[in-house]
């Protein structure tokens, strides 16, 4: 009798060890990450793509954490937007939210799954987002109707590149060939209305400062237009025409009194540069004197003569200097 309770008591303690290592094994069992597989991305575009993943096994336990983590390399760094998902499951799935990506740029992505037991990953996967846009392609033309102060400065967009063209203009300098950006000035025009297309743009001193250049100057420009960033044409440079020698009139004095009067001139013309401007007087024509009022533009100028002795007759006339010379008015004379 005492062996055959051994034997009842053995085959006890084998079935409770036996119980313990199953139900050992069913939380091994339960305590599995998910299975993922990844898949390539399509409606692959300038900014955006559709990512693809597969749940294959949810590791038994609930899933409450399912999406994609993806980045420029397979550190990744971005975890696409997840949300709560009752129940999951088993199968493809593509991302929940918009990607916003740049363009013409690769990227990597694996998908992923979480449950109790941790993270579950798919493979890594790649995809290139389309190339960017184009900026416009503008054409910087030669000016025309130059002039001693004026110009009209052309160009024409031959392709608005990616996106609607909502500015065009000219950058505009006096240095050459190539104007540092410091000293370059803007001649923007915006669109009112409708995006410009392409085609051929000007300015003329009518809209802008091109009305006041500098004879004799050289002056560099080159078009722009904006839409997807900005196209730039090469830079054209063009020179005033020469300044000339100014062009003035004497008028007559007018006698204040014996001993006074005032002398009068004009000019007619500037030459393209407004000049210096005043009077010569003297006994004589080869006067002697200079009177310097200042530089003027094509306008009257007189000054006052003083200390004069009555009864003796004096000459005069009017001068303009520019840097391309002196121009002299007729001589004057009076008693």
């Amino acid at each position: 009798m005492i062996y055959q309770k051994k034997t009842v008591l053995s085959g006890l303690t084998i079935l409770v060890v036996f119980f313990a290592f199953a139900f050992f094994l069913q939380k091994i069992e339960a305590a599995v990450i998910p299975i993922l597989s990844t898949q390539p991305a399509t409606d692959i575009s300038q900014y955006s793509a559709t990512l693809h993943g597969t749940l294959i096994n949810t590791g038994g336990e609930d899933i409450y954490e399912r999406d994609f983590q993806y980045g420029l390399d397979t550190e990744y760094g971005l975890n696409e937007e997840f949300f709560f998902i009752d129940p999951v499951e088993l199968g493809p799935y593509t991302n929940n939210s918009s990607l916003i990506l740049d363009c013409e740029t690769t990227y990597h992505f694996r998908s992923y799954a979480r449950n109790s037991a941790g993270l579950g990953y798919g493979g890594d996967q790649e995809f290139t987002t389309l190339a960017c846009p184009l900026p416009p392609t503008v054409i910087t033309d030669p000016a025309t109707e130059i002039t001693l102060n004026s110009a009209v400065i052309n160009a024409r967009i031959t392709d608005i590149g990616g996106e609607a063209v909502s500015q065009r203009g000219f950058e505009f300098s006096g240095t050459s060939p190539n104007p540092p950006f410091g000293t370059i000035s803007f001649v923007s025009m915006e669109y009112e209305g409708q995006p410009y297309g392409e085609g051929p743009f000007s300015l003329s001193g009518d809209v802008s400062n091109l009305s006041n250049l500098t004879c004799g100057t050289t002056y560099t420009y080159r078009a722009y237009a904006k839409g997807y960033g900005i196209g730039y044409g090469e830079y054209v440079p063009f020179d005033t025409l020469d300044c000339q020698i100014p062009i003035v009139e004497t008028e007559d004095p007018v006698l204040v009194d014996e001993d006074t009067a005032i002398l009068n001139g004009v000019v007619i013309d500037t030459g393209g540069e407004n000049p210096l401007v005043g009077f010569d007087y003297g006994l004589d024509m080869d006067y002697g004197e200079t009177i310097e009022i200042g530089i003027l533009g094509a306008e009257s100028f007189s000054s006052d003569l003083s200390f004069l002795v009555p009864e003796i007759e004096y000459h005069y006339r009017s001068f303009a200097e520019n840097s391309a010379g002196i121009g002299v008015g007729g001589d004057h004379g009076e008693c």
